[in-house]
């Protein structure tokens, strides 16, 4: 996966939008008109009113535009399905693409046909000892990696990520599935025979971790467990594990670089909002809103 020889073939990109048009909207349609290049845009818009479509059409006169109330899941399979390109593209409305995410991970996935799925970090440099980590099946993870890896060794992210047609173009999620859907998609590519790799390079910028507070990262833990719960991710015992492995990790010394790096202000700020994920997984329906 050396990647060495620059390609520029065009790629469709998919963004699912709901009301979108927050102040950094523009910033990140910017970034995909002048930094990638775009054979399609393909918006699944939840009927915005708030003028996204306008801003987006200033952008890309010509993109694709499907209105649908589809949740999240749903809205990335029918943006899967008007796709052309051999390559996809999600990236995100709050997600700013660097000048060289597309470039990277283009590289990277050409290089193998084994890839089904590559994306980077978003945020700001965070130190890894490997240059990038295989995402793997649910079923081969064991109760310490859960413990000590957490999400990160089976859900895989979709916010600003390459796929690959052929691992994903069959992918069918339950019309129900509006939290995990980056998880089901995981997992499906994997059940396929393709890698899933995350490059731990920040490549992009997830623009709402900069200004997150308490409430905010609660509710958002909180859609995750319910998330974990409908997608049968992690059972009861392990999810504990998982809170158990992440409290000890965040009250380590040394660990608030990296806790600002993910939006939290301080390490008791961190500690709390996991509360969420208890929530959530006790009580699904309360927070299995739509999140686009």
């Amino acid at each position: 996966m050396s990647g060495d020889s620059v390609q520029h073939d065009k790629i469709d990109i998919v963004m699912p939008t709901w009301n979108s048009n927050k102040p950094f909207f523009t910033h990140v349609l910017f970034a995909i008109k002048n930094l990638v290049p775009v054979n399609k845009l393909i918006v699944v818009d939840r009927y915005s009113h708030d003028g996204t479509l306008d801003v987006i059409k200033s952008y890309f006169p010509d993109a694709t535009i499907i209105r649908s109330k589809a949740n999240l899941a749903f809205a990335r399979m029918i943006g899967l399905k008007h796709a052309e390109t051999d390559i996809i593209g999600f990236i995100d409305d709050d997600v700013i693409v660097s000048r060289n995410w597309y470039t990277f991970l283009f590289n990277l996935i050409s290089a193998s046909s084994k890839i089904g799925m590559i994306y980077p970090l978003t945020g700001f440099h965070r130190p890894f000892s490997k240059k990038y980590e295989l995402v793997k099946k649910r079923g081969d993870v064991t109760l310490w990696e859960i413990a000590f890896k957490g999400l990160s060794s089976i859900r895989g992210r979709t916010i600003a990520t390459m796929v690959r047609r052929k691992a994903v173009i069959d992918w069918s999620p339950p019309k129900s599935l509006m939290a995990f859907e980056d998880y089901h998609l995981t997992q499906h590519i994997l059940q396929k025979g393709y890698l899933v790799i995350q490059i731990n390079k920040p490549l992009a910028l997830h623009a709402p971790g900069l200004t997150a507070n308490l409430r905010r990262l609660i509710n958002k833990t909180a859609w995750n467990g319910a998330g974990i719960r409908t997608t049968k991710a992690m059972k009861p015992s392990e999810l504990i594990v998982y809170l158990l492995g992440r409290t000890i990790q965040g009250l380590l010394p040394g660990q608030y670089p990296t806790l600002r790096y993910a939006g939290y202000k301080n390490q008791i700020i961190y500690i709390a909002s996991l509360c969420g994920y208890i929530i959530g997984y006790a009580v699904p329906h309360k927070y299995l809103i739509p999140e686009r």
